[in-house]
């Protein structure tokens, strides 16, 4: 459906995937609902992710993820939104005072595997043959369980660590959606400006996580 926008035009797509979906941790309070989460500093990592810390009340700061730790002993942020496998992999347990988990995800971004196209013109007619017919949604699948692994891991770190848990309600859930549904409407007028039907593309994503899911 969105093949002809071409929008990763230069380079050689393997497979494109998604991490673990986005969770809340912070230092400073249980977070049960928005306002719980009002004036929180909170460390995010690209433009759809502080996008949403902004609409649920927080202060967004746009950092990368290894300066996580530091950001966090040294008190400049109050928490993050990560996957749940980050915690771990980020030697984050020892810091993190409260963690809330939304049952669906917070948010989730798009990542792909990609190569140099005059790379990938070098390589042999049999050798990219091998190649592609392990990549696609091959790739993807072994991605995502990679992902879901770790995010496993992750989950049982703080667990291990006894750090409460907050898993957040139907009332927040609602809240969180209606405080985000200008994110979704905005996506949906830039894919419109581009000739693309947004809305179709994001009902054909979720009826498709809603198979995958049963």
């Amino acid at each position: 459906m969105l093949a002809k926008h071409d929008e990763h035009k230069g380079v050689h797509v393997l497979a494109v995937f998604t991490h673990g979906p986005g969770q809340i941790y912070n230092t400073k309070r249980p977070v049960a609902s928005l306002k719980d989460l009002d004036g929180l500093k909170i460390r995010g990592g690209g433009s759809l992710v502080n996008d949403v810390a902004k609409a649920l009340g927080s202060v967004p700061m746009l950092k990368p993820a290894p300066e996580s730790y530091e950001l966090l002993s040294q008190g400049v942020a109050d928490g993050l939104f990560f996957p749940k496998e980050s915690p771990l992999s980020l030697k984050l347990v020892p810091l993190i005072k409260h963690t809330t988990y939304i049952p669906l995800g917070l948010y989730n971004v798009s990542f792909a595997h990609v190569m140099n196209e005059a790379k990938w013109k070098q390589i042999s007619e049999a050798d990219r043959a091998a190649i592609a017919k392990l990549s696609g949604e091959a790739l993807a699948r072994r991605t995502g369980k990679a992902w879901d692994a770790a995010d496993t891991r992750g989950e049982k770190a703080v667990r291990d660590a006894s750090i409460p848990i907050v898993v957040a309600d139907a009332k927040f859930v609602a809240e969180i959606k209606a405080k985000t549904s200008g994110l979704r409407q905005a996506w949906i007028d830039r894919a419109k400006a581009k000739g693309a039907d947004g809305e179709a593309v994001l009902a054909a994503l979720q009826a498709e996580l809603a198979a995958v899911t049963k």
